[in-house]
């Protein structure tokens, strides 16, 4: 049963279209949030890329030093500077990562401590594996422009949503539409096995959307941004 309202779905030429209309606003989407000139933004930056020991964040330092003497500059002298001078102050602030960290841990904390149901032993939990490789100095600096964009999830997927939204509401009205309705209803679990059909295509056809879709936004801003 399964396989047939997945072949019945599957078999229409315009979910195909949907699908096609999906995945063409991901790429879309995916074009028009690439910020201009991130590609060379992204290079000046991983000049500093490596492992965040010390001596790492003694060379970010003294670069901070030298360049703007250790303060944050004005929007004048800020763009009025070179982009590689521009580039140590998206540095600087992960010289001090194990207290932003930490600070962010705190902050959930506090959020959550109004809920007596929560348990806030989870939340240190789940930080402590980067915790200790912070501390241990096992963590690296570089920035992906296309995983950044990624990390905001700053844009609704409404094609996708509208595509599900289609696609259930065709397979679950497709009986009443085709006159079938009246017989399932005196099967002995005509009904039952056919309510679950219909629910599981509707999930793995979600998860297949979802991973097209967000594939696809993917591999348009790795394309565009790098």
């Amino acid at each position: 049963m399964l396989r047939a309202e997945w072949k019945k779905i599957w078999s229409r030429p315009v979910m195909w279209a949907a699908l096609a209309a999906v995945l063409l606003a991901q790429v879309l989407g995916g074009m028009v949030l690439v910020p201009p000139g991130i590609r060379e933004t992204a290079a000046q930056v991983n000049v500093w890329a490596g492992p965040m020991d010390e001596p790492w964040k003694a060379r970010v330092l003294d670069a901070y030093d030298r360049v703007w003497n250790g303060q944050e500059p004005s929007p004048e002298a800020y763009w009025a500077a070179a982009p590689e001078e521009r580039a140590i102050l998206t540095v600087v602030p992960d010289t001090e990562f194990v207290a932003r960290l930490e600070d962010h841990v705190q902050r959930l904390q506090q959020w959550y401590a109004a809920d007596s149901a929560f348990d806030l032993g989870k939340i240190e939990t789940a930080y402590e594996p980067l915790r200790t490789a912070a501390q241990q100095e096992r963590l690296r600096f570089g920035l992906s422009p296309a995983g950044s964009i990624l990390a905001k999830q700053s844009v609704m997927a409404w094609s996708m949503v509208l595509f599900l939204l289609l696609l259930c509401s065709n397979q679950f009205a497709v009986e009443t539409a085709t006159a079938m309705e009246p017989l399932q209803s005196v099967s002995r679990h005509g009904r039952k096995r056919l309510f679950l059909a219909k629910l599981w295509v509707c999930l793995l056809s979600a998860a297949l959307v979802w991973l097209l879709g967000n594939g696809a936004y993917a591999l348009t801003l790795t394309a565009a941004a790098g």
